[in-house]
């Protein structure tokens, strides 16, 4: 078993979801702003690549639930550990609250075990989430981008990874996500 010990920040709180800043959040019965779930993520990333590299980002699945939030400031515990090639990484915080479970095990799924479907004509900028461009079992077309290396970068120190690997090419799955 390997322990990580980060410690959550809020970098989403001028986003449009407005669950990440304060007045939002506290209308909703939530004690302050929601850490955004995508670095939970990237957290819980960190001891899988550090533990298996590389081969980890190209050759396994991950199954991620968020449990409860994370609040900025908290003090992150996340526990990797692994039992016949499948790989469990809980996070917890706030005395022992359970926030996350990763489970990761080697191989790609299939696409026929993917609830993805297709979506309409490619486009060249992030679509807007909003209610009115949801349709119930339709996808959003699908968005073509390229990260920058500065993207990349922004993204492995908002929550301050500085594993090499993400300093050489390799896009930080937390900025993919």
């Amino acid at each position: 078993m390997s322990l990580y010990r980060p410690t959550a920040r809020n970098f989403m709180e001028e986003s449009e979801n407005r669950i990440h800043g304060d007045d939002i959040a506290k209308q909703l019965g939530f004690s302050g702003a929601l850490v955004a779930g995508v670095a939970v993520f990237g957290h819980m990333t960190h001891p899988l690549v550090c533990a298996l590299g590389a081969d980890w980002l190209d050759g396994f699945t991950a199954s991620l639930r968020l449990i409860n939030p994370a609040y900025d400031g908290d003090m992150l515990s996340i526990e990797h550990t692994e039992t016949n090639q499948e790989h469990l990484v809980r996070c917890t915080a706030r005395g022992g609250t359970l926030l996350a479970e990763l489970r990761s095990r080697p191989g790609i799924a299939p696409l026929s075990e993917l609830s993805v479907r297709p979506g309409g004509a490619p486009i060249g900028e992030r679509p807007v989430v909003e209610w009115d461009a949801i349709h119930e079992n339709e996808a959003f077309p699908p968005w073509s981008w390229t990260p920058t290396e500065e993207e990349n970068a922004t993204s492995a120190s908002q929550i301050e990874d500085s594993l090499e690997l993400y300093r050489t090419g390799i896009v930080h799955p937390q900025l993919i996500l």
